[in-house]
This record gives structure tokens, C-alpha cells and sequence, in this order.
């Protein structure tokens, strides 16, 4: 394989990684109660991800909670790694 189909793919994989984590965010967030518009990716989301994690009592559902987020934001990154390694070739 070439290069811009590994970067491809790399982003792909990210995104749909991004993606279920993020719906799984946002079910936990509206499962507490808190609406929100889950079309759009803001930083607030975050936020108010890590009140209830900070809220919650169940320590087994805290420790999976920060999984969730953790793993959310280390994937950032590389989301936009894949990015700017595409940008050459579009």
C-alpha cells in the first residue's frame, strides 16, 4: 500500500474510534440527566463529562468513566496527526 492510502486509513480508524466513544459519552451524559446537542463536538461536552465522572460514587463506574475520557482525548491527537498527514495529498 501507498502512503496516502495508510493516512487514509489511519484517519478512518481514528474517526470511527472518536465516534463510538463519543456516542458512548453521550449516552452516559444524558443518562444523568444533562441535555445536550450531540451533533457537535465542543470542548464543553468535555467538561461537563468530567463534573459527572468527579460526581460519581461508584468507584468501578468512575474508573471506566475516565477510561472513556482518557481515551477520548489521547485520540485527539492522533486524529489530527492522520489529518496533516493527508493534507499534502488533497
Amino acid at each position: 500500500m501507498n502512503f496516502p492510502v495508510l493516512s487514509f486509513l489511519y484517519f478512518l480508524v481514528c474517526g470511527i474510534a472518536e465516534l463510538i466513544l463519543w456516542i458512548k459519552m453521550v449516552a452516559i451524559i444524558q443518562s444523568k440527566g444533562i441535555e445536550l446537542n450531540a451533533s457537535f463536538i465542543i470542548p464543553f461536552q468535555y467538561v461537563k463529562f468530567w463534573r459527572i465522572i468527579q460526581g460519581e460514587t461508584d468507584h468501578a463506574m468512575k474508573k471506566k468513566y475516565k477510561r472513556l475520557f482518557w481515551i477520548q482525548i489521547a485520540i485527539i491527537p492522533a486524529y489530527l496527526i492522520g489529518e496533516f498527514l493527508l493534507l499534502p495529498f488533497g
